[in-house]
């Protein structure tokens, strides 16, 4: 990993480029531009991070590691997002292998930089929240594809998920978002993957009743 970018390129990063001025030339004084070459690794599951990269022309892969070694792809982050969510979440280690997908460039920010700056509650802090919703939406929806992919080996367990809501149940009528229930359940840890099955979960139930009842007291 070398500098390879000047500091207006960080314009090329989506998250970035829509800062107001005064919190671009703020942020950007924290930034330091590097290049990353094909096959890199930024992060290994389980490893304390100390930086944020922000890519403008590389493109991350994010792997979950299995039990028995092998990996499947959860995300993926370009120009338009922040690979090291973690560090302004609260956090300071990953459950996933970062690792350069396609060679290019981009900018790092220091840890203790990015959490002063979050600190703020400026525009950067609402952007770097909002991207990782939309990231853990990315991830919930690679999960899900990945259990549906008819090349995969799959055993004869099920998994439920809401019709409605898209929640899964966990056990004892609990029931997760698909990113949280995906770790519960330690579904990408077994070698083969379980089936999925859709119903109905007890509060998407009640709210129907709820409509219904409505509908028929309206009429």
């Amino acid at each position: 990993m070398s500098a390879a970018a000047n500091s207006h390129d960080a314009l090329k990063n989506h998250l970035l480029a829509a800062l107001p001025a005064d919190e671009f030339v703020r942020v950007k004084s924290y930034l330091e531009p590097v290049s990353f070459k094909l096959g890199e690794v930024l992060y290994e599951s389980g490893d304390k991070m100390d930086c944020v990269y922000f890519p403008t022309t590389a493109i991350v892969s994010m792997l979950y590691i299995m039990e028995n070694g092998a990996t499947t792809e959860v995300g993926v982050v370009g120009n338009d997002g922040v690979c090291g969510i973690a560090l302004f979440l609260g956090g300071d280690t990953t459950t996933s292998r970062a690792i350069i997908q396609s060679a290019g460039a981009g900018f790092r920010m220091k840890k203790k930089d990015l959490r002063t700056e979050f600190a703020l509650g400026g525009v950067f802090q609402r952007m770097l929240l909002r991207y990782t919703q939309a990231l853990m939406t990315q991830i919930s929806q690679t999960a899900v594809q990945n259990l549906l992919d008819t090349n995969a080996l799959h055993s004869d367990d099920l998994i439920h998920i809401c019709g409605w809501c898209k929640r899964v149940d966990v056990g004892q009528e609990n029931w997760e978002e698909i990113e949280e229930a995906v770790k519960t359940l330690g579904v990408f840890e077994q070698e083969k993957l379980p089936q999925i099955t859709h119903g109905m979960c007890s509060d998407c139930y009640k709210a129907m009743l709820e409509q219904l009842a409505t509908y028929s007291g309206g009429k």
